[in-house]
């Protein structure tokens, strides 16, 4: 090692910053030292042991002022691209799962909407049906009305209506055309039962839904 200008005082950094010693009357051996030791500018002499950590970027010819590193060590760089290669690798394996995930839940949502509203229009039209002067072809605009939804045209879905006093023995009630009237001149005891189905239509084909919905409503007959 050959000292700076005659001074005998050397540059070092420990993992607290740099600093800087000045060799002992017996001489100081660089194998003795804790890091790695380099010369330090005779200009900087006078800073080091009062500011040792604003010099650590100022050591002449931009030399490396650090403890030694064993051979076959990783580099900190290597250990960040390593680190990043294994981030990317995670995120392609968990991003189609989210992807799965988030648009079950938007599809799912969609159809529960969609059998909601048709159950709602289904009995709002069966309520209207047993009114007096309602005829068939009133019912089945009113279902269509009221079955409009997101994702669901209240007019793609096909509405049945019956009469009869089970669901079981229910019988076609518009048989005589849309100006005919369900409740009239029925027995006491029959109601009137209006099915409104629909075929789904999902945004996303792979996630399995129910390829048919239905909404049914049924109320009394409050005039014969």
């Amino acid at each position: 090692m050959i000292p700076f200008q005659g001074t005998e005082r050397w540059a070092y950094r420990t993992p607290h910053g740099v600093s800087a010693f000045p060799l002992s009357a017996e001489g100081t051996s660089r194998d003795a030292m804790p890091c790695e030791i380099l010369p330090c500018p005779a200009s900087l002499t006078g800073r080091l042991s009062t500011k040792p950590s604003a010099v650590g970027s100022r050591l002449s010819h931009g030399a490396r002022c650090g403890p030694t590193v064993p051979a076959g060590t990783p580099s900190d760089s290597g250990r960040q691209r390593d680190e990043r290669g294994a981030s990317a690798v995670e995120f392609a394996l968990v991003v189609p799962i989210l992807m799965l995930i988030v648009f079950g839940i938007i599809v799912y949502g969609m159809v529960f909407a969609q059998s909601l509203s048709l159950s709602n229009a289904a009995r709002q039209a069966a309520r209207s049906g047993v009114i007096s002067g309602t005829t068939c072809d009133q019912i089945t605009t009113l279902s269509h009305d009221a079955a409009g939804t997101m994702g669901m045209s209240g007019s793609d879905a096909t509405v049945s209506i019956k009469r009869g006093t089970s669901q079981a023995g229910s019988t076609a009630a518009c048989g005589g055309g849309g100006s005919t009237q369900p409740c009239k001149s029925q027995a006491v005891g029959t109601n009137i039962y209006v099915t409104l189905t629909y075929t789904t239509h999902p945004i996303v084909p792979f996630i399995p839904v129910p390829s048919t919905l239905t909404g049914d409503g049924v109320y009394r007959c409050e005039f014969s």
